[in-house]
């Protein structure tokens, strides 16, 4: 059975009706309403409905003017989200444009790490301590340097040097020094010398750079029951037994403690 309900949904304030709601049921089901509402409002909506083309604009226009890809319009807003216009850059200034980049500079590792196996931001190190691989550091320049005198310093002692002194330059007597180590060659030297069964002098001294820490012995290996003495104080002596014939052939090397 159809129903008809009828609801007044607004008064002026001297109760007079205003609009109206006619509801139709075919049972609990609503068929379809019918809103009365007054002449001069409903007037008045028809008016603003037929000048709606010409009072807005379209979702359309609306996006054609705010994405402005052909720069056609000219926009001059005052603020836009609260920002004044000078506070943006445009796009024919980029080129041109230079600004103060935010320093990088931190205690923490929040810009990120560099390791070995990605880039990142990393600390110099001015010493040479550490025992293991850190991720952000990297050895400074200085330490680079330091580095660099220790090698040189190193290949150094690995060239052995001739040792020209006045205290022990002989024809048959060669001294070479590298690093800490003294290396003493003789070779066929006459002694001149009629002791026998006794040490004497050989009036040689090594120098003081190359001092050996205890008694050095270099004994003749061509013939046997000879030997030369190198002593603490650099002094050397030889020994000739009865039997030998003075020519001395021998070699020695010593670490000693001067640089």
């Amino acid at each position: 059975m159809t129903e008809f309900k009828v609801r007044c949904y607004k008064t002026n304030s001297t109760g007079d009706s205003i609009g109206a709601e006619v509801v139709i049921y075919d049972g609990e089901d609503v068929i379809d309403k019918i809103t009365l509402v007054d002449q001069t409002r409903l007037d008045e909506l028809t008016s603003k409905l037929d000048n709606l083309d010409s009072t807005y604009i379209s979702v359309r226009e609306l996006k054609d003017i705010l994405t402005n890809s052909l720069r056609k319009n000219t926009i001059n807003a005052t603020l836009f989200n609260g920002i004044t216009s000078d506070k943006f850059l445009k796009i024919e200034n980029i080129p041109n444009y230079t600004y103060t980049p935010k320093s990088h500079s931190s205690t923490t590792a929040e810009y990120g790490l560099g390791t070995n196996s990605v880039y990142g931001h990393v600390k110099t190190i001015d010493n040479l301590n550490s025992e293991t691989f850190r991720n952000g550091e990297a050895l400074s320049a200085k330490q680079g340097y330091v580095l660099d005198e220790k090698i040189t310093d190193l290949k150094g002692s690995f060239s052995p040097t001739k040792i020209d002194s006045d205290e022990i330059r002989h024809s048959k007597w060669k001294l070479y020094k590298s690093g800490n180590v003294v290396s003493l060659h003789i070779v066929e030297w006459h002694a001149n010398s009629q002791a026998r069964d006794m040490y004497f002098p050989t009036n040689l001294k090594i120098p003081d750079n190359c001092l050996p820490p205890t008694k050095i012995y270099i004994d003749d290996v061509v013939v046997g029951s000879q030997h030369i003495v190198v002593h603490e104080d650099g002094g050397i002596s030889a020994f000739i037994s009865s039997g030998g014939n003075g020519v001395f052939h021998g070699q020695a090397s010593w670490i000693t403690m001067e640089e």
